[in-house]
């Protein structure tokens, strides 16, 4: 796995373990002396730019989101905007609605500031192929999405829970 996305590496564990039945995958840091493993798992620029390479040594792309959908009904939350408790109420209230005006602002037009990322990343992909990863996206954390990494908190907890006693296996 890449050192990007650690919500996205617990996805895949929780997949990987529950939807697939992998008995213990072996997860390890990704690095470039390791390309001859038999899967990766790439996030955001890495995997938009791994899957337009014709060389990619890999031949069944899979989306981790889609597949997560295809597995439990319901969408991946990958991410979240968080702010400190102690932020006066008023001050949380702009800044969400100023994050809110930016990602509005942003997808009524996101060909310049996709240009001037892919320029600046030196990415090969194009503005359309990047407006639509841009677009398949979902900007709001509602109910479902708070059910839904609710449930991969529990599932990845549930993996990585260490049994200390014989009670710890009842549940």
């Amino acid at each position: 796995v890449s050192d990007q996305g650690a919500t996205a590496v617990a996805a895949l564990e929780v997949l990987l373990s529950h939807a697939y039945r992998v008995r213990e995958p072996n997860i390890v840091p990704l690095s470039p002396d390791r390309l001859d493993l038999g899967a990766v798992l790439l996030v955001g620029d890495d995997a938009i730019e791994a899957s337009r390479s014709p060389s990619a040594p890999f031949v069944h792309p899979y989306d981790l989101a889609g597949e997560w959908r295809n597995w439990t009904g319901g969408p991946l939350p990958l991410c979240r905007w968080i702010v400190r408790k102690s932020l006066p109420d008023e001050q949380k209230e702009e800044l969400e609605a100023l994050v809110r005006r930016s990602v509005t602002e942003v997808l009524k037009n996101p060909g310049p500031l996709l240009e001037s990322h892919i320029v600046e990343h030196g990415l090969s992909c194009s503005v359309l192929d990047a407006e639509a990863w841009l677009r398949s996206c979902t900007y709001e954390l509602g109910p479902a999405e708070e059910r839904a990494g609710q449930h991969l908190y529990e599932l990845h907890r549930e993996l990585h829970r260490k049994v200390t006693s014989w009670r710890d296996l009842l549940g």
